[in-house]
């Protein structure tokens, strides 16, 4: 009774109070001022942020008769604070006059321009001092920055982490499609590259602070701000007729409106689908989530492309794209984002291959000549508006829409016969993202998400196969059909209310959610279905999810985190109905030392359910000689699987050091496994759930800027020890062992000198041990790179690439590149693969198969291009 009593009091004298106000100087609005209000012992009761307008509003709870003392400061001006005693009247207008803060010096010192500049969690880095003049795109610039990784697929590492945005000029374009800026953006336009640590771009959960997003801003050159600027490039090659380059670049830099327009066509290798990046899902427990969802594809066509290489070197391809994007400000707190896009790949593919499958009894021989073409087009756009309505409410509304149809053309020599597939393909997705974020009070905040999508696909499969038709007893010359239409439909909502106060922040959510799977398949043979490898699935799925997680602070350096969701899952399908209860866990410490690094300790355990495919209940033809089964009058089992994680990260004030090491055990409880039988015409897969095996991973990497020889250097090394359990044309189960292993060393120059240079070598190693087999692959690439100013308008850059594999191939490309002084027109010659490399050949061991495959290089060229700035 007395704590009700207590309890009660409390709140009778206890009320809401809401204190807004400007903060100026000289009239002039002071933008992103910091607002903060604490009690008389100095325990922080609200704080919030000014708008563009320079005003502020925030709500807390407190005492009449209450001392606080609000605390105003801003970068460049004097810091401000004053008391006041709160009274009956719950709204509080207090404005404030800030002051430019002046500093007195005993004496004047000029100091040259930084090349990086650290302040607080933003630093910049010039890019005149990192460059070589020899960059042609904004990837090209960020690859030369210390601290910044540009991997194989086009993503973007800062600091040892996946950037979340690349903006430009403190705006985003293109969201997950930054590719399309950082490989088509001239790297001429830039003057200073930022890297944005604990980066949040929704200002409510940004005054929450703590996050661990890092984002990538580029800065223009100030002569490019405000008017229109950009490119015209055509090249044609001078040696080999059929080699063409033609671009353009747009854009507007303005502080309401940013526009970019970008446009590539080149037959050099590259590809403009991969450009665009896949539907996207992310989930954080403490800010926004994403669901975006893909109906499953059934039938593939392998290519025949090997991945060793680069494009340039070894994919014939014809690539086109254009996209438009656009950022304007309507008004200060409401802004709109869009970007468009299509992209055309068409692509020609030869390869030959033979394949030796070392199964009981005997071993399997099989041989394969491909001729492939792809013509893989992709239609986009994304709309997003975001609406900041007062300092307690922000929306934002993002609606996505794609389409991607392709046409495959296969004809495979597989041993002695002839097989042609004919393929016509299409994927429908749209995706609607509606999210409101509402401060309640003091440092609570409210996180609404409401989500729908759709994904469709269609397959339309023609296959001309001797093998298949005799496996129908058919004419050989007869046709099979395959028609797939897979459509899937969602739509949810989820809420999260996240608290902080003093040393614990603390987060519970709850998402309803509902979607509906349908996979259909008509397999003709001679136009009349064949019951037999036809299927007709439907699914539905309602889950309930529950999340709740807590960070605590037992002192400023030491921190627990701890989170666990539980989905209530009801799956209905023809042929069972079931209610799951699955639950995932990640608990851990965090030790953050200003002298050593931070050091993290975690443990998870997953729960997940197999895909849906696990239920087909009849074979489905999933490529021209793979069929694919799933489980048989069963439920869905759950898969399960945990994992420890010890891992350690170090860098300095600046971006010159830094060390990320990490080592991590996984043990899978029960898998999806697959029964394989091969045949000397086909392979059979059928789907099994058996317990799992182990995994280690260790990694390590140095990032070190050596002052006294001003180069950068990286060195890393990846470590993965795998078991599983295999089942191929036998009763039972076997494990096979596989380690990977990685080892990187590069470094970059960055003399004040006519010549830099790169470096990079890279070994990947894998070993297999099976059936009392061991097999082995190693793979050794050494990139060295020259480039040397003869003069302020001619360059010449050289490139080695050297690969050991089963025999040497070296590639030896060269550029020359000319840029008249007052001129706006450059200048370049690029000369590839000079010792005119013309075949490609590998064999590898991997599993237990033996595959030795060849495919045609792009043989020497010379392209000559022509560059127009304005």
């Amino acid at each position: 009774m007395k704590y009700f009593l207590l309890f009660f009091t409390t709140f009778c004298f206890s009320q809401q109070y809401t204190i807004t106000g400007n903060i100026e100087n000289n009239n002039r609005s002071i933008n992103n001022a910091s607002v903060i209000v604490l009690d008389t012992a100095e325990n922080m009761l609200g704080y919030t942020y000014t708008n563009i307008q320079g005003t502020y509003s925030l709500t807390l709870t407190a005492k009449k008769g209450e001392t606080i003392v609000i605390q105003v400061s801003s970068l460049g001006y004097e810091k401000k604070e004053i008391s006041l005693v709160l009274k009956e009247n719950s709204v509080i207008t207090q404005s404030f006059e800030l002051l430019e803060k002046t500093e007195v010096l005993n004496e004047v010192v000029l100091e040259t321009e930084q090349k990086i500049k650290v302040d607080s969690d933003t630093i910049t880095i010039k890019t005149k001092y990192f460059t070589n003049d020899t960059e042609q795109t904004v990837e090209d610039v960020l690859k030369r920055i210390p601290g910044i990784e540009v991997l194989e697929d086009g993503k973007i590492k800062a600091n040892g982490k996946l950037i979340s945005k690349l903006l430009i000029e403190g705006d985003d374009l293109f969201d997950q499609d930054y590719k399309l800026l950082s490989k088509n953006l001239d790297g001429k336009v830039l003057d200073a590259v930022q890297i944005l640590k604990n980066f949040e771009d929704n200002p409510i959960l940004k005054q929450l602070g703590d996050s661990k997003a890092v984002a990538v801003n580029l800065k223009l050159k100030k002569n490019l701000l405000n008017i229109w600027f950009g490119n015209l490039t055509l090249g044609a090659g001078v040696v080999s007729e059929n080699r063409w380059k033609e671009s353009l670049n747009i854009g507007l830099i303005r502080k309401k409106i940013k526009l970019l327009n970008l446009a590539d066509y080149n037959n050099s290798g590259t590809k403009a689908s991969s450009q665009i990046s896949k539907s996207f899902a992310s989930f954080d427990i403490y800010r926004q989530d994403r669901y975006e969802k893909e109906a499953r594809s059934v039938f593939h066509s392998f290519s025949g492309e090997n991945t060793t290489f680069s494009n340039t070197q070894s994919i014939f391809n014809d690539a086109f794209f254009n996209t438009l994007a656009f950022n304007t400000k309507i008004k200060p707190d409401f802004s709109v984002r869009s970007v468009s896009y299509f992209a055309l790949d068409e692509q020609i593919q030869n390869s030959l291959s033979s394949t030796e499958y070392l199964v009981e009894p005997n071993p399997i021989f099989t041989s394969e000549q491909k001729n492939y073409s792809l013509q893989n087009k992709k239609i986009g756009s994304e709309l997003e508006l975001k609406y900041t309505a007062n300092s307690k409410n922000y929306f934002t509304a993002n609606l996505i829409f794609k389409n991607n149809p392709q046409r495959i053309k296969d004809n495979i020599l597989f041993n002695e016969d002839l097989v042609a597939v004919n393929s016509r393909n299409n994927n429908y997705s749209f995706y609607n993202h509606l999210y409101h974020t509402y401060k309640i009070k003091g440092n609570k905040v409210l996180v609404n998400y409401l989500y729908f999508g759709n994904d469709q696909l269609t397959e339309r499969n023609k296959i001309i196969s001797p093998y298949l038709n005799d496996f129908f007893a058919i004419d050989s010359q007869a046709l099979i059909k395959e028609e797939v239409n897979n459509n899937l439909l969602f739509t949810g909502i989820k809420s999260k209310l996240i608290s902080k106060y003093k040393k614990t922040e603390h987060v519970i959510g709850v998402k309803l959610e509902s979607s509906t799977e349908k996979n259909k398949t008509n397999f003709l043979v001679e136009n009349t279905q064949n019951s037999e490898y036809s299927t007709n699935l439907d699914f539905k799925q309602n889950t309930i999810s529950v999340d709740n997680g807590i960070k605590y602070e037992f002192t400023e350096d030491l921190k627990l985190d701890s989170q666990i969701t539980f989905d209530f899952n009801d799956f209905k399908s023809q042929n069972f109905s079931k209610r799951y209860v699955l639950y995932r866990a990640h608990n851990g410490l965090n030790y953050d030392s200003k002298k050593t690094g931070t050091y993290s300790l975690f443990h998870s355990f997953n729960q997940t359910l197999p895909q849906t495919s696990a239920l087909l209940q009849k074979y489905q033809l999933i490529s021209y000689r793979n069929f694919s089964k799933g489980i048989v009058n069963q439920e869905l089992p759950v898969l399960k699987s945990q994992s420890i994680t010890l891992s350690h990260h170090y860098s300095g004030s600046s971006i010159r050091y830094s060390t990320t090491s990490s080592l991590s055990y996984t043990k899978s409880g029960k898998i999806n496994a697959s029964e394989t039988t091969i045949t000397n015409n086909f392979i059979f897969n059928n789907t099994s759930f058996v317990e799992g095996g182990d995994s280690y991973r260790f990694n390590f990497k140095l990032l070190y800027f050596i002052r006294k020889i001003q180069m950068a250097t990286k060195l890393e090394t990846d470590q993965n020890w795998t078991s599983a359990p295999v089942k191929v044309n036998t009763s039972d189960f076997n494990t096979i062992n596989t380690l990977f292993s990685t080892y990187i060393v590069s470094g970059t120059t960055y003399l004040e000198k006519p010549y830099n240079f790169d470096f990079m070598v890279t070994q990947n190693r894998s070993y297999t041990t099976f059936n009392d087999s061991k097999s082995s692959n190693v793979i050794t690439k050494a990139n060295f790179a020259i480039n040397y100013k003869l003069n302020e308008t001619f360059i010449v850059a050289l490139k080695n690439d050297v690969y050991w594999l089963d025999e040497t191939y070296s590639f030896l490309n060269a550029e020359l590149n000319y840029t008249p002084k007052k001129s706006k027109f450059s200048y370049r010659m690029v000369l590839n693969n000079l010792w005119n490399e013309n075949e490609f050949k590998i064999t590898s061991l991997n599993d237990y198969t033996i595959t030795t495959r060849s495919i045609p290089l792009i043989e020497r060229y010379a392209l000559l291009t022509v560059r127009y700035r304005f």
